[in-house]
Parts: C-alpha cells; sequence; structure tokens
C-alpha cells in the first residue's frame, strides 16, 4: 500500500482505491456494496450516482485515490467542493491516466466526503 501511495499508477486501474489520508479513514463504502447505515449521509435517491464514501477522523484531511472514472462531482457533507489546478485550498484535482486517474481532495472542514459519479 505505501508502494501505491508513493506511485498511484501501481493501482489497479479497474477499480476505485483510497490509497493515501493524512487522516485515519473511519468508514470506506465503495459502490455497489454500501453499508446500511449510510442512510443518514447518502439519501437513497442518490446512492446509484455514488461511487465512494468515506469518513475522516479528523475535519482537515487530504487523501489520494486511484479511480476508474473522473468523479462529476464531490462532496464534504452536503457542501460540494470545486475541482481546482492546485490543493492549495479546499478542492479536488484530477490526473488522467490511460486508463482512469489519481484523484487528491482537500477538505479542511468536514468529515464526511462523497464522490459522485
Amino acid at each position: 500500500l505505501r508502494a501505491m501511495a508513493a506511485l498511484p499508477e501501481l493501482a489497479p486501474a479497474d477499480a476505485n482505491h483510497i490509497l493515501h489520508s493524512t487522516s485515519v479513514i473511519s468508514q470506506a463504502d465503495y459502490a455497489p456494496d454500501f453499508n446500511k447505515t449510510l442512510a443518514p449521509d447518502v439519501p437513497r435517491d442518490k446512492l446509484d450516482r455514488t461511487a465512494i464514501f468515506y469518513r475522516t477522523f479528523d475535519p482537515s484531511s487530504l487523501e489520494t485515490l486511484r479511480m476508474a472514472d473522473k468523479p462529476s462531482s464531490i462532496f464534504i457533507g452536503e457542501r460540494e467542493i470545486r475541482q481546482r489546478d492546485d490543493l492549495e485550498t479546499e478542492g479536488w484535482t484530477w490526473r488522467a491516466l490511460d486508463r482512469g486517474g489519481i484523484l487528491k481532495i482537500r477538505h479542511d472542514s468536514g468529515h464526511a466526503v462523497k464522490i459522485m459519479k
């Protein structure tokens, strides 16, 4: 896992993977196998559009993920964060690869992260 965190291109391209976080990940659910306890965080009508839901222990964190597809949007709690050129401020970046890409997320206040398809 440390090698994949250092070089995310090593992670399998056909599935989504959380590779690194500066905070402890206390819960992680990947589509289509969501935990039934997500009901308060992901409404039933949005489950089919959710790729990954996870929680960090700290409200401020930086995560690196290998994704099969670029997300359409990312939410911290109910607040959407923007795609950016860098992570100097809260937001997310996408680096496309031949298959899939590398997603980096910075959030400064919030524990619940929803990555939408």
